[in-house]
């Protein structure tokens, strides 16, 4: 992964949403890394980079805490939503469709940083 950078002369477009791009950044921002440098990384390794030091560690853990907490508040909105929907005093709407994308956007979120710290603890554990 140590190529000269001056042998980077490709490029490779690719397609992102806001949101993803902003997921991009932010976590190539925790490891102090750039953009590209994440992206490539990644694609080259084929999993996303997982923290190493315990600050990292309590900082994905705190992470996973607060999107604990939105996945809450969301499942709270969502069983009400489903509780109007059953007594008749509200149909489905465009706004329940954005609601359940959120709900699997987060849970998608979740599952990720689960995965990076599972990544992590195995490491630390000297587990493949």
């Amino acid at each position: 992964m140590s190529a000269d950078p001056s042998l980077r002369n490709k490029l490779l477009p690719v397609r992102l949403t806001e949101r993803e791009l902003v997921d991009i950044d932010a976590r190539a921002r925790k490891l102090g890394w750039t953009r590209s440098r994440w992206v490539r990384t990644t694609l080259l390794s084929g999993s996303p980079p997982v923290p190493e030091t315990d600050a990292e560690l309590r900082e994905l853990i705190a992470e996973l805490l607060r999107l604990r907490f939105q996945l809450k508040q969301v499942g709270n909105n969502l069983n009400q939503l489903v509780r109007l929907i059953h007594s008749r005093q509200v149909h489905t709407t465009e706004g329940s469709e954005q609601m359940l994308e959120r709900l699997a956007e987060s849970v998608r979120a979740v599952t990720e940083q689960l995965d990076d710290l599972r990544r992590l603890l195995h490491r630390r554990r000297g587990e493949p």
